[in-house]
């Protein structure tokens, strides 16, 4: 795999933990469904879906680690797509009382027409925050103590949903 770009300045200059999804290199096959995630001290690393869709496995292998990361002395549940629709995902955020937060693609891929719905859950699992699901946004959290506060800022520049479905 080719060696990664330095991490960009922002998480550094404003102390923010960046979670982008990505595709990931496999150099055992098939790429993975990933989510890669940018430190403040620059440090990076990735979480890999684990619950592929129905035909995913066609095209992409699916991982096997917990998605549990720790920001600011807090331990968090990652989730992209379909992880949260499984039991054992939900559970293992549950049992370690965790909160979550989840990555969704807003317009058509693969032959899918996605949700959307990005958003974060507290660790009583209550919904803290949700992107609207027909338009692209940033969903931004602040942690602090374990909790969860959030915003969503709307992309205005980037087309929306219903002008990508076509």
């Amino acid at each position: 795999m080719p060696p990664l770009p330095p991490s960009p300045p922002l998480p550094l200059a404003t102390n923010t933990v960046v979670i982008a999804g990505c595709p990931l290199h496999n150099p055992n096959g098939k790429p993975y469904i990933a989510a890669v995630i940018c430190f403040p001290s620059g440090e990076r690393t990735f979480y890999l879906k684990q619950h592929l869709h129905e035909g995913e496995e066609v095209y992409c292998t699916p991982g096997c680690d917990s998605g549990l990361i720790d920001i600011s002395g807090t331990r968090i549940a990652l989730a992209v797509c379909a992880d949260f629709t499984h039991p054992s995902h939900a559970a293992t955020a549950k049992r370690h009382q965790l909160p979550v937060l989840l990555a969704n693609h807003i317009s058509t891929t693969g032959g899918w027409q996605t949700c959307g719905n990005s958003g974060g859950w507290n660790a009583a699992g209550e919904l803290a925050v949700n992107a609207n699901g027909t338009q692209p946004c940033l969903v931004l959290c602040r942690i602090h103590q374990g909790a969860i506060s959030a915003s969503v800022e709307v992309m205005a520049h980037l087309p929306t949903k219903a002008s990508m479905i076509d």
